[in-house]
């Protein structure tokens, strides 16, 4: 999807947050932000929202000397979430639905997002998690399809599936992600799963090191999509990790960042599992903000330079 102007305003959000974070002073601060409004027509709607952050952290990067800011809040996030493991492990080994728990948990999950949400309060973050309404729905036996949650075609692409790339998206939201994974793989032996992080250091986005962290290097082969964006911007990408979208049988793109830079893209078999935490993206999805996301890609032609016709 294309970035709209409110994106800008988030954006600018995000910088301050980025300039903090890597210890700018104040005057180093305000040159940071005079640069950044004389480079802001380098910007354009063309762009996903991904691409645009992209552009603005390296910005900061190349100022601040400071290539990961966010390592601090990576590891707390990890750390935090980790300790719930057991206990989330347990939830969905007792659930009547194991599968459809796991998968919510790991799409409640992607509330752990310093880059939508700069405020964000780790532990709250975690314990509304937990009480997401489709976790309710689920206790209560209730069905969960409809335009916005396709649960059973979801499962039945699965079923016929041989390979799985799995797109990760923050860090600590990879251990809900662990747990879904894990789940999957008893519920589907014969496949063959794939876990995707970033290329490089983008927000709070999870690289190969905290896969390693949390584990999920230990139960499937881990791989870098080789773009330092927070999603999967494809012109970016590694050529081997282009080969392994297109050679995937399934794609399940997790979280916000990978909805805006894939939603439309060619991969008609690309899945997104997601929460929505803006206007924008709502009005593109076609749900209000807060509601949990499992939706089929819906693919569009691309010309030769890439442009959507």
């Amino acid at each position: 999807m294309n970035a709209k102007p409110d994106c800008t305003i988030c954006l600018m959000k995000q910088y301050l947050q980025i300039c903090r974070l890597s210890g700018l002073e104040e005057s180093e601060l305000n040159a940071a932000f005079s640069d950044l409004i004389k480079r802001l027509p380098e910007v354009s709607f063309s762009m996903t929202p991904p691409e645009m952050a992209a552009f603005i952290t390296g910005m900061i990067k190349k100022a601040s000397g400071v290539s990961d800011p966010y390592k601090t809040i990576k590891k707390n996030s990890n750390e935090a979430a980790l300790k719930l493991y057991p206990e989330l492990k347990l939830r969905v080994e007792r659930s009547g639905h194991p599968f459809a728990e796991a998968l919510c948990l790991a799409i409640a999950g992607n509330l752990i997002d310093f880059g939508a949400k700069a405020s964000l309060n780790l532990n709250e973050a975690l314990e509304e998690i937990l009480s997401q309404p489709l976790l309710h729905k689920l206790e209560e036996g209730l069905g969960l399809e409809d335009a916005l949650f396709q649960l059973d075609t979801f499962y039945n692409e699965l079923k016929k599936a041989e390979s799985v790339l799995y797109l990760g998206d923050n860090a600590g939201e990879i251990v809900f992600d662990r747990i879904f994974i894990e789940t999957l793989i008893r519920e589907f032996p014969d496949k063959k799963i794939t876990f995707a992080v970033r290329g490089g250091p983008a927000l709070n986005d999870a690289l190969l090191e905290d896969a390693e962290d949390v584990g999920i290097s230990e139960i499937v082969e881990t791989v870098s999509s080789g773009c330092a964006a927070a999603g999967t911007v494809l012109s970016k990408c590694s050529e081997d990790f282009l080969k392994r979208l297109g050679a995937a049988d399934i794609i399940i793109a997790k979280g916000q960042g990978n909805y805006e830079s894939l939603s439309g893209s060619p991969y008609e078999n690309a899945w997104f599992l997601f929460r929505i935490k803006c206007q924008v993206v709502a009005e593109s999805a076609g749900g209000p903000e807060g509601k949990l996301v499992l939706k089929k890609n819906e693919a569009s032609i691309l010309d030769p330079i890439g442009r959507h016709v």
